[in-house]
């Protein structure tokens, strides 16, 4: 009688949990709740910034920087095909600092802005020079259709064009061949990005005036 009536019994206790199992359950699953809680704030943090445009903003400084950076390497070419040579909304010329990945290098630089009709946004774009089917890249976007290159010569004016109509400048009663501007600028005529000024480090010219700089 004892035998058959202790089997029931044992068979019960097997089903149940200790008081010790559901203490250490509920402390595993506290862990776990506030680990997953942690997530979210921290998502909820991250989707606040993209929304604030803090870390927008933040890569567009970057990539104002590069496209300054490219400027300033501009490099005058040894034969006409590789001098620099620029329109107010298209740029071809060689520089030492072309944003390359996985770090800037010497390179053909090709900048050139579109207009998008819908959206009404001016985009500047890094033109690949291999014709391979790779897409431009964009590098600074900005609201309105205004946009433009400019150069500075050796008598000190701005341009819409590079190289100028004369390109020989008299230094030291001799004449020099001018094949690179004191400057190179970029309006967008908007807030952001807004204004970019280069002096290319390359240039034969001497650095520019401020009172050249402020008449623009």
């Amino acid at each position: 009688m004892t035998r058959h009536g202790a089997q029931p019994r044992r068979q019960h206790l097997a089903r149940g949990l200790t008081l010790l199992e559901m203490l250490v359950t509920l402390v595993i699953v506290s862990f776990v709740a506030a680990i997953l809680s942690q997530a979210m704030g921290q998502l909820v943090r991250i989707e606040r910034l993209l929304e604030s445009g803090q870390l927008r903003s933040t890569a567009e400084s970057l990539r104002a920087e590069w496209v300054r950076a490219a400027l300033n390497g501009l490099m005058p070419g040894t034969t006409p095909a590789e001098r620099l040579n620029g329109s107010e909304h298209e740029l071809q010329g060689w520089s030492s600092e072309v944003p390359l990945w996985p770090a800037p290098g010497l390179a053909r630089l090709h900048l050139r802005m579109t207009t998008d009709e819908r959206s009404d946004q001016t985009s500047l774009e890094l033109v690949p020079e291999i014709a391979d089917g790779s897409a431009p890249v964009v590098l600074l976007r900005w609201q309105g259709r205004d946009g433009r290159f400019m150069y500075l010569d050796a008598q000190n004016r701005w341009g819409d064009r590079w190289p100028p109509l004369t390109t020989a400048e008299i230094v030291a009663g001799s004449t020099v061949l001018v094949t690179m501007p004191r400057a190179v600028a970029l309006d967008t005529g908007a807030a952001s990005p807004g204004f970019l000024l280069a002096v290319p480090l390359a240039s034969p010219l001497a650095q520019p005036t401020r009172s050249a700089l402020e008449k623009m």
